[in-house]
């Protein structure tokens, strides 16, 4: 379970019911959640928050541990790392 916040790049950009969002690759882990609104991204990335991790079977982000929850997962709608809250948007389960 992540202990801080993680961006996922996955396969599709966008989830459904049966398949979610695909396999997903770890671009990075950050300490804080602007670092991780700052970091270099693309649209369809998504910003796992402490408490969640990214479901190998669901494609998509899981709840793990609610004691550690900070957030809820964002979606990147503007890559490029931009930094601003307005290029995410959340929830995304």
């Amino acid at each position: 379970m992540a202990t801080n916040y993680q961006l996922y790049r996955p396969a599709s950009v966008a989830s459904n019911a049966a398949s979610g969002f695909g396999v997903a690759t770890l671009v990075g882990s950050y300490s804080s959640q602007a670092l991780a609104m700052s970091a270099p991204s693309v649209a369809g990335d998504i910003i796992v928050p402490p408490g969640y991790d990214w479901s190998l079977t669901a494609f998509r982000p899981q709840l793990a541990n609610a004691a550690q929850v900070t957030g809820v997962p964002q979606y990147v709608v503007t890559g490029g790392g931009a930094g601003t809250v307005a290029n995410y948007l959340g929830p995304v389960l």
